[in-house]
């Protein structure tokens, strides 16, 4: 987004899903996604697609293979898994409760954003 907008987005505040990039967790994968595709920044939402697979072949794999423990063990799985995102929990309604963040863009860079 800076690379393409400049300066037009300086002091853009925004949130941001649970962990952030400066994660060593993230930055293990950000490195590896580097390494295999030769790019230089990982799309935001690589994170997000690996911890979803990841937390779904838990589940499976903690399961008895039936629909619904499938079901019953993704809340189960969910409540340890530390994704490099973030920690996934659902609600009692399935929906997905995740931490967020505030971060802005300040001298072209993503930082935390903190009230002046």
């Amino acid at each position: 987004m800076i690379k393409i907008a400049g300066e037009t987005v300086e002091g853009l505040i925004y949130v941001m899903l649970g962990n952030p990039p400066e994660t060593k967790k993230y930055q293990e994968l950000e490195k590896k996604y580097q390494e295999k595709y030769n790019e230089d920044e990982m799309p935001s939402y690589v994170a997000e697609a690996y911890d979803t697979v990841m937390l779904g072949v838990k589940v499976i794999l903690a399961s008895d293979g039936t629909k619904e423990n499938i079901k019953n063990k993704l809340f189960e799985v969910s409540k340890e898994y530390d994704g490099v995102s973030g920690n996934v929990t659902f609600d009692k309604n399935r929906d997905v409760v995740k931490s967020v963040m505030f971060k802005t863009i300040k001298n072209c860079q993503f930082i935390p954003y903190e009230e002046e």
